[in-house]
């Protein structure tokens, strides 16, 4: 079989072709992901048409094959009661010329009836089936696409860069807890007495020049304190 024709590069000015933009390779974190997402869509795809074939197996409405055979079997109880009244008829040459179902006939419309409906309801089983199985396989799918998901964003460069954001905030909240410490709650302003005093990390020296300036300006009224 002939390969598919390519569609030619757009040209630019001078009608000379531009450089075919090449797709950007996945990772193989992407990659898995791509193939979960697609096993998961074709596993709904799967349910989808399990359903829609369950549908227009029409079992409930009033030509479904259950309901056919009952009529079937209606039709041959009326006609097995007719019978001796139509052989009567026929004896003594009263019979109307109206032709009624026969016994042997009805027979054959209750057998191929029965047939329809045992048929059905093999057809109503394996769909069943279908669609427990389908969506198993979607469940597992789900599973799958959301452990890829997570894989992705884990190795991204993106969660890597807010996770140092995170690590130097939460650094620099440590380090604002020995400073205040050094300054000392009694010394706080009134809004931050709620403080609880707790350290947290290791001191790393930022209360330092605050332990500095408070101990000079015990002796000197004019010392400064640190700006930061």
């Amino acid at each position: 079989m002939s390969e598919a024709p390519q569609p030619l590069p757009e040209r630019g000015e001078g009608g000379r072709f531009l450089p075919r933009a090449e797709a950007p390779q996945r990772s193989q974190e992407r990659q898995r992901l791509a193939e979960a997402i697609e096993h998961l869509g074709a596993a709904r795809r799967r349910l989808a048409r399990a359903r829609d074939a369950f549908t227009r197996l029409n079992l409930y409405g009033p030509d479904s094959p259950d309901r056919v055979k009952e009529r079937a079997e209606r039709a041959l109880a009326e006609a097995k009661e007719r019978a001796p009244r139509m052989m009567v008829e026929q004896l003594l040459g009263t019979a109307t010329a109206e032709a009624e179902l026969s016994v042997e006939a009805a027979e054959e419309t209750l057998r191929v009836a029965t047939q329809a409906a045992e048929a059905a309801a093999r057809a109503r089983a394996l769909l069943e089936e279908e669609q427990r199985v389908a969506e198993a396989d979607i469940s597992e799918a789900a599973i799958r696409r959301d452990v890829a998901l997570s894989a992705v964003v884990q190795s991204s460069a993106e969660l890597a860069a807010v996770c140092d954001r995170f690590r130097a905030a939460q650094q620099s909240f440590w380090d604002m807890t020995w400073l205040l410490s050094a300054v000392g709650v009694h010394r706080l302003p009134q809004a931050f007495r709620s403080w609880d005093g707790v350290r947290h990390g290791i001191d790393r020296g930022a209360g330092k020049p605050w332990r500095t300036a408070i101990t000079t300006l015990e002796v000197d009224p004019d010392a400064a304190l640190p700006s930061t």
